[in-house]
């Protein structure tokens, strides 16, 4: 193996315990951040962080007022852990540097959280006056706003499309009516979900009204946050969502992965010593895998469930973060003499390949 290659494959396998490292410097500093982030005007495009310097950067809109400005640059001059604010309408972030982002230009909840409460999926001013969202009002507010939305689609395809292929009038309602039942879907869901594993919720009709776990802002909201933004301390306190989860997958909890055994014989299949594995991959792995374990205080025994955890926290879905669990704890579960055959044959690194990327989807 050449000089560049050996250097290369030293490099990448210093990614895991840099990235945790650079996670638990950060997380006090970006916890505040975050949470400071809503009482002030919302004129930053980005907010970054580099934990090393304290050096914090946001960019703002272009009309953005001086004072509201202001208001940034001394706020966060006050959070523990910034020593420098730099502030702009187009300040590139140094690539040769750790900065982490901490506020996106446009982030999932900015989006979709006004259709969600809409739909009472998520908590609102208009949900507080009755207590809260729950399955039953999920499946009002769901099915009038897929049908205000089947009759907008179905107005304006009638306005494009030729008038012979359809009876003007009748379209709108149609696709109104189809609107309306798949909007009642998630609600419909929740309740049946309530019913199967929520002891509380005995009969159809009380889960209708008994809220799900993700129509919380509770639990659910804030181990997923802290997931995000503290690693790991917190990752492995268990919320409803996870004990719902356990029914479907009791497997997931045993500790089954060996963290030292297991990276090891990840590393070997690396690409630059004749096996298979792209070091990114073998490095993004192998930092799940030390990640989940520092979340349950360095042992060395882990289970696919830590790792979905972390795949959460890292912005996976909560679909894609058991995928991913589930993989790598069957991969470890394999006899040694069954790891070599599949990584002889490149099937562990096209394993790998399709299934880690999902961690980091979010």
């Amino acid at each position: 193996m050449s000089l560049p290659e050996i250097l290369d494959s030293a490099i990448w396998r210093q990614v895991p315990d840099e990235a945790c490292r650079l996670a638990k410097e950060a997380a006090g500093t970006y916890q505040v951040v975050k949470d400071l982030m809503p009482f002030l005007p919302p004129i930053a495009d980005c907010v970054h962080y580099n934990p090393d310097t304290g050096h914090a950067i946001f960019n703002y809109l272009k009309d953005a007022d001086s004072e509201k400005v202001a208001s940034w640059h001394i706020a966060l001059k006050q959070v523990p852990g910034v020593e420098m604010v730099e502030h702009g309408t187009n300040i590139q972030v140094p690539k040769d540097q750790p900065f982490m982002t901490i506020k996106t230009a446009l982030e999932a909840q900015t989006i979709f959280k006004p259709f969600a409460q809409a739909a009472q999926l998520r908590p609102s001013w208009f949900s507080n006056l009755y207590g809260g969202p729950n399955p039953l009002a999920a499946t009002i507010g769901g099915a009038l706003l897929g049908a205000g939305m089947g009759y907008g689609g179905g107005w304006l395809a009638e306005q494009l499309l030729p008038e012979q292929y359809f009876n003007k009038g009748r379209l709108r309602k149609t696709m109104a009516v189809a609107g309306g039942l798949m909007g009642t879907a998630p609600g419909i869901w929740m309740a049946a979900d309530n019913t199967r594993t929520d002891p509380p919720a005995k009969g159809f009709f009380n889960a209708l009204l008994t809220p799900h776990p993700m129509q919380k802002d509770s639990k659910y909201k804030e181990a997923k946050g802290n997931l995000r933004m503290i690693l790991p301390s917190e990752s492995f306190e268990m919320n409803d969502m996870w004990k719902k989860a356990a029914t479907d997958a009791g497997g997931m909890y045993d500790a089954s992965i060996p963290v030292d055994q297991f990276g090891m014989t990840i590393w070997n299949d690396l690409r630059g010593t004749g096996g298979f594995t792209p070091a990114p991959i073998a490095a993004a792995t192998g930092g799940l895998i030390q990640a989940a374990s520092l979340s349950q205080g360095g042992v060395n025994l882990i289970s696919p469930m830590d790792i979905a955890r972390i795949s959460l926290g890292a912005g996976s879905g909560w679909i894609s973060s058991k995928i991913v669990g589930a993989t790598l704890g069957a991969l470890a579960g394999l006899k040694p003499e069954a790891q070599q055959a599949l990584q002889r044959t490149g099937t562990w690194a096209g394993i790998l390949s399709n299934t880690i990327p999902l961690a980091f989807s979010g």
